[in-house]
């Protein structure tokens, strides 16, 4: 029979996990975060070396909700993406301000820009001139052009950011992942072992070593 650990544990994250987060936290509830986790692990393995299960289990349900890092910048486009009018990708084409754009390349029938919420510090996006959301449907030459420009990307990230490894690919529809699900883009991202760590995963939280001022220009400098 599975101890009360086992069988209660899903419950009591999905519960931590469904909590509303706090707008009002502000920086130094990093510090908060870091020592509330701490103190936690710290319980719950001398529950679980010198009681049963169950009281581990009783420890884990007395918990606060979970903290949260408020980053106001993706709060805002969060909840402002599904009201914009038109295309953001169309609408960024015009030739001016392209570095208060992130617009770091334009090709023929492509461009490339950095992604203003990143994964990683480097995620840049590959975005056909032509408002179309499906790849298929892309003229050839523009789909050459993509992958030409992909594999660029792909050395220039290699060089400036000295990844593990890196991710290639599109969301093609809300349903895949798409936030602007009208006019495909391919991202390409540089990748670490060690990026999707605990602040990423408890914390909901992305840190960032580098600005997207500097990936501008670092990029920009490649093309």
């Amino acid at each position: 029979m599975p101890s009360p650990l086992v069988v209660g544990l899903p419950f009591v994250f999905g519960k931590l996990r469904n909590q509303r987060p706090d707008l009002t936290a502000g920086p130094e509830m990093l510090r908060k975060t870091l020592s509330t986790i701490t103190t936690r692990l710290a319980s719950v393995n001398a529950s679980l070396t010198g009681n049963s299960g169950f009281a581990a289990l009783i420890l884990l349900l007395s918990f606060e909700p979970m903290d949260f890092l408020f980053t106001p910048w993706r709060y805002a486009f969060v909840t402002s993406a599904h009201k914009a009018a038109g295309c953001v990708f169309c609408d960024l084409q015009g030739p001016q301000d392209d570095e208060k754009k992130l617009i770091v390349h334009r090709d023929k029938h492509c461009f490339v820009i950095l992604n203003a919420y990143p994964y990683t510090s480097g995620h840049v996006m590959v975005v056909p001139y032509q408002h179309i959301d499906q790849l298929q449907l892309l003229p050839e030459s523009a789909a050459q052009e993509m992958m030409l420009l992909t594999r660029k990307l792909e050395g220039i990230l290699r060089e400036l950011y000295h990844p593990e490894g890196l991710n290639l690919g599109m969301n093609l529809g809300k349903a895949a992942g798409a936030g602007i699900a009208d006019h495909i883009h391919m991202h390409v991202l540089p990748r670490w072992v060690a990026d999707a760590n605990f602040i990423s995963v408890i914390g909901e939280t992305r840190v960032l070593p580098e600005d997207l001022a500097t990936t501008y220009e670092r990029i920009k400098a490649k093309f």
